[in-house]
């Protein structure tokens, strides 16, 4: 990590395969998509891609951001984030899982050090890149897909730092909706299959903080869309349009008084199997 220098080219080739901003596709009437809700929701899944599909771009005309994909791009990240487990000896995915299982917030947060430790390296400065490259990218009328947990709340601070350049844009949220229980298996799951194929090992919540972050981007979705479609940022995040993908992970549910129910009743249902794990939320 020492020798990599973070730049527009180094994320560029990152999120869209590309060295130059000037190589992806400038629209006339460009789209700006969140893809919002809790890890291991399903922000990535076909079902989501499908969605942007319909929109009538073809995929390969996105800056997909995703500070996720900068952070495990660097091969100390990828050393760092290994050790943990290396020290334990873990081999097997019953092993690793029992150890995730029991994870508490203090454990996680030794998990989570790697990571942290990396995406807020000053002399990286990644956000300071991703947020220039951003900038730059509305300024160019460029398609771009923005992939967010809510772990800090709702993404209002898009609509108050690049409500300019977004009056461009079509603004667009998909909100892929999952159990929690299910959330927090492949929450597990993805971190424990990279691991034993090599890779990096990015985990950082405990079950507890997984439940609460999961109520949290519940209902900031609730929280945000509502102040959004009251003009509160403005008549950009007023003209937004929400995509709710069901359980099932196909279909949408495009009718607010449709999923807004369904999402009040997946925190009611979170807090529920918190409860039935003996965790006081």
């Amino acid at each position: 990590m020492n020798n990599t220098i973070i730049n527009q080219k180094y994320l560029l080739r990152i999120f869209s395969k590309v060295n130059k901003l000037n190589n992806v596709p400038t629209q006339e009437r460009p789209v700006f998509i969140i893809k919002y809700g809790p890890p291991a929701s399903g922000k990535g899944s076909r079902g989501v891609k499908s969605v942007i599909e319909s929109f009538g771009h073809p995929l390969n005309s996105y800056i997909d951001i995703n500070v996720d994909d900068v952070v495990e791009s660097l091969n100390t990240f990828k050393k760092d984030s290994r050790k943990i487990l290396n020290a334990k000896g873990l081999t097997t995915a019953e092993q690793i899982n029992q150890i995730l299982n029991k994870a508490t917030n203090k454990n996680a947060e030794n998990f989570s050090k790697p990571y942290f430790t990396t995406r807020f390296n000053k002399r990286l400065a990644i956000p300071n890149q991703m947020d220039l490259l951003m900038k730059n990218a509305i300024i160019a009328r460029k398609n771009i897909s923005f992939e967010t947990t809510g772990g800090t709340g709702f993404p209002s601070w898009i609509f108050d730092v690049f409500k300019e350049g977004l009056k461009n844009y079509d603004i667009k949220f998909i909100f892929p909706l999952v159990d929690c229980s299910e959330g927090w298996s492949r929450y597990k799951r993805r971190p424990t299959n990279s691991y034993l194929r090599g890779g990096v090992f990015r985990f950082g919540s405990s079950k507890k903080q997984y439940i609460q972050q999961y109520i949290k981007s519940y209902n900031e979705f609730l929280n945000g869309e509502i102040a959004m479609r009251s003009g509160k940022y403005g008549g950009v995040g007023k003209n937004a349009r929400y995509f709710v993908i069901p359980r099932t992970g196909t279909g949408l549910i495009s009718n607010s008084s449709k999923y807004r129910p369904v999402v009040r009743m997946l925190i009611g249902e979170a807090k529920s199997w918190g409860k039935s794990q003996g965790i006081q939320l």
